[in-house]
């Protein structure tokens, strides 16, 4: 394996002659290797996920390198399949504080629809984040590391490295925590929906995901502005309320998340 990432990466001019291995607690290989140009890490993130059929190693970037890596003590890294129905609870559990941070002067009420309808008709002109604008944006210094991990659908990887951790995630509902299994749930939907995939993972509570085909329906959009709002309600911090989100990410092809 160790062979076949140099020659991958041999193949795009760059040297990788420090590649890092470490083994997780799921007893799953976990390689890296730093690219400190951006272009090049852009490209290579690009070539390894091609290989991903044959190679069975999905590629992120990151902060941390292998032997850095934050797994959660005393929890087994596993690959459970995810659990349908996650994000539609999560929207349900999140209306009430999704409801009170919709733009507009115009009052919403709580249940879903009406939230959708509400950022719909707040919407102005869409003007979304260019591809990694926010990462460079949001981050003090550039993900520099190129990591790999051995894993069939690529939303599996919150399981199998216990990212994004985020603890301060709380509901008004039914869903109590935002654990490894509930992100594998709502990145595994989004991924069949919109083909998102991960291509940023720090092991402390920041994810960006690489999306083919953004909704471009204003309905649609407002939709999922509202998920991602009640998935991750520090995007007011980053970005703004759920009409913003709709505005500025969801038709974007990177979509930030980062919980405080």
């Amino acid at each position: 394996m160790i062979r076949f990432l140099h020659e991958v990466v041999a193949d795009l001019g760059f040297d990788a002659s420090v590649l890092e291995r470490r083994v997780s607690p799921g007893d799953v290989d976990l390689y890296g290797f730093r690219c400190p140009d951006a272009v090049r890490r852009d490209a290579l993130w690009q070539r390894l996920r091609e290989l991903h059929r044959e190679s069975g190693l999905w590629p992120f970037l990151t902060h941390e390198s292998p032997t850095d890596w934050e797994w959660e003590s005393q929890r087994p890294a596993t690959s459970r399949p995810a659990v349908s129905g996650v994000l539609a609870a999560i929207v349900a559990s999140q209306a009430e504080t999704v409801a009170a941070y919709t733009e507009g002067a115009t009052p919403c009420g709580r249940e879903e629809a009406e939230v959708v309808r509400h950022v719909e008709s707040t919407m102005g002109a869409l003007a979304p984040y260019a591809r990694g604008e926010l990462i460079s944006r949001r981050f003090a210094h550039e993900p520099e590391w190129i990591c790999l991990i051995e894993v069939n659908q690529p939303s599996m990887l919150t399981q199998l490295l216990h990212a994004p951790f985020t603890p301060n995630w709380a509901s008004d509902g039914q869903v109590p925590l935002l654990g490894y299994g509930q992100h594998q749930a709502v990145l595994r939907e989004w991924e069949s929906r919109y083909g998102a995939v991960p291509y940023y993972l720090g092991s402390s509570g920041a994810l960006v995901l690489e999306v083919e085909r953004p909704p471009f329906d204003r309905a649609e959009i407002a939709r999922v502005a509202v998920e991602q709002y009640a998935y991750c309600l520090d995007l007011e911090q980053v970005i703004g309320g759920p009409t913003t989100v709709a505005e500025r990410q969801v038709t974007c092809p990177h979509w930030f998340f980062w919980w405080d």
